[in-house]
């Protein structure tokens, strides 16, 4: 009796991607727009909800994108350290989720942007610092993203190869991995999002070099 054979299915169009490192990339940020007198950005249920005119800058861009998708922001915030008032810039990442375009009162058109899944230092700011309608940036992480890529068949599994080359170099790579079940429309099926992040530590020593890792 013949048993069940595994056979993984190829994503053509994932194979052979290169991302490149943050220290080579000459093409980040894809694309940046910034506004020094937003509506309002604020935090909201670990969200960054920020509202600008829609066609400030380059703002309609961001607002184009399939959602979700990775974005690096910088945003101006005051906050108590050690009994003093400190005012000055916070970046974060996250991913847009949606952004919603209305007529104002005014009769201008608005975007309101929803960032969620927030990392880096906004996730440290204090419950009672004040965020200031004084600076909103939002650059383009896409070029070192590779997807998202849809199966064009249903699976339970996902099998992934990287291959790390560091060089005649000491240093870590670091790299996250993302999926998510999508529906009949390939529209994200709330709840099913994971991620796991790795790293390669390449301990070159000159005379004893380690050559980078392949997996």
């Amino acid at each position: 009796m013949i048993g069940t054979i595994e056979v993984g299915y190829q994503f053509d169009d994932v194979d052979n991607e290169t991302v490149p490192g943050l220290n080579e990339s000459q093409d980040f940020p894809a694309q940046t727009a910034t506004t020094t007198a937003p509506t309002s950005v604020a935090i909201e249920s670990n969200q960054l909800k920020a509202i600008v005119l829609s066609n400030d800058d380059n703002f309609a861009y961001f607002a184009a994108l399939a959602v979700p998708h990775p974005v690096s922001f910088v945003i101006n915030a005051t906050r108590s350290e050690g009994g003093t008032s400190v005012t000055r810039n916070v970046t974060g990442a996250g991913n847009i989720i949606s952004s919603e375009s209305f007529i104002g009162d005014d009769t201008l058109s608005y975007t309101t942007f929803y960032i969620g899944e927030l990392s880096g230092e906004i996730t440290s700011l204090p419950g009672n610092a004040v965020i200031n309608p004084t600076l909103f940036t939002l650059n383009d992480q896409t070029p070192l993203v590779i997807g998202p890529s849809v199966s064009p068949i249903v699976s339970t599994q996902v099998w992934v190869h990287v291959l790390v080359q560091l060089g005649a170099t000491a240093g870590t790579t670091q790299y996250r991995i993302k999926f998510w079940q999508v529906d009949d429309d390939n529209n994200q099926v709330p709840g099913t999002s994971e991620q796991h992040d790795y790293f390669f530590d390449n301990d070159f020593r000159g005379d004893d070099p380690v050559f980078p890792h392949n997996t």
